[in-house]
């Protein structure tokens, strides 16, 4: 007989496949099994991770999306959404059945279908996606909120207008008081990326206040954004010290990203105060030179750049504390240019025949 070709062997495999996979799903919607149908779309979703094409089973896949099984319906979204982009008819079959989503009794069925509705989303969907992004920020459900927040910067991205309107932005103010730490530091971020280009945001005390007041609840990562955000913020001098005093505690962190973060602010909030500002450089020496306890050579060299130029700012900063710069046998050889550096700025009378022995 006639040998079967190898691109003819692998066609007919995979159309065996897909009618396998279709008659799964058609058996699991018809018996409304939840079990079968997770295993039925999960071999959807494996087929298409594996760069099998599974287009044809779209319409099974919007069958599928009533389920009412969280994991099987965040599966049936990653399909859609990865299939929805090329095709505006699949896109608009996707919209609307991720709407119906929206308005679903659970918060995790809304966030899970408004943060598919805004990634899939083009140019010629954001009419469709404005409405439930805009109920988003309007929901009970700090969850939903923080996908909507999220959203405006991915719609910004697309179409800049529409997010730009002050309906939206006005409600992201809103939000930078949130009761929800995560909520209040997705909208501060959105709002800085949103308004960048019209001159940044514009702080009110409230809000700088609300802010400052949050920062023992986020992570490293989250607290030295925000506090590079309101690095912009100009306080009242009735305001620098109450500020100043909320932010102290921050020096102790084991995060040098955090610390520096601090250190800016404590350092320009000050300047209207001279007394106060000398004071913050005997503040802030035990808080770097905690960081460069253990720190590996890269983050030992950040930490050493941000102290040559604090001896800049107050020369002798650190001439007490020369110890802590003397070279060791396995400090690279940028570290140890830098301490050298950093051992010349710092030489006075007192401690220069230590530097010189060090050195020699």
């Amino acid at each position: 007989g006639k040998v079967m070709s190898t691109s003819n062997y692998f066609q007919n495999y995979k159309r065996g496949e897909l009618d396998g996979i279709r008659k799964e799903l058609h058996n699991a919607i018809n018996k409304q099994n939840t079990y079968l149908l997770k295993v039925a779309v999960s071999r959807v979703v494996s087929s298409m991770t594996m760069g099998m094409n599974v287009s044809e089973l779209f319409p099974d896949m919007i069958m599928a999306s009533s389920t009412s099984d969280l994991v099987t319906k965040k599966m049936v979204y990653l399909y859609l959404s990865n299939y929805a982009k090329d095709n505006e008819e699949d896109a608009i079959l996707t919209v609307n059945t991720m709407l119906k989503d929206c308005v679903d009794d659970s918060p995790m069925i809304r966030g899970f279908a408004l943060r598919s509705l805004t990634t899939m989303c083009t140019e010629g969907l954001v009419p469709f996606v404005l409405k439930p992004l805009k109920d988003g920020l309007l929901d009970v459900s700090p969850y939903v909120r923080r996908i909507a927040i999220c959203g405006c910067t991915k719609l910004y991205h697309i179409d800049n207008a529409s997010i730009k309107e002050p309906g939206i932005i006005n409600e992201l103010y809103k939000l930078v008081r949130d009761k929800d730490p995560l909520v209040t530091y997705n909208s501060v971020c959105a709002l800085n990326e949103i308004l960048k280009t019209d001159g940044g945001i514009v702080f009110t005390k409230a809000m700088a206040i609300h802010l400052f007041s949050i920062l023992d609840k986020l992570n490293d990562w989250a607290c030295s954004l925000v506090l590079t955000i309101l690095s912009q913020y100009n306080p009242d001098e009735a305001d620098v010290i109450p500020i100043m005093n909320i932010i102290d505690s921050k020096c102790e962190s084991s995060s040098p990203s955090v610390v520096f973060g601090v250190i800016k602010l404590l350092i320009n909030y000050s300047q209207l105060n001279p007394t106060i500002h000398s004071r913050i450089y005997d503040r802030i020496k035990g808080p770097i030179l905690n960081l460069l306890v253990g720190a590996k050579p890269e983050l030992t060299y950040t930490i050493l750049s941000h102290v040559k130029l604090l001896q800049y700012r107050k020369p002798n900063m650190f001439s007490n504390e020369i110890r802590s710069f003397f070279l060791k046998y396995n400090d690279p050889l940028y570290v140890k240019i830098l301490k050298i550096e950093i051992l010349q700025q710092s030489a006075n009378v007192n401690n220069g025949e230590s530097i010189i022995n060090e050195i020699c």
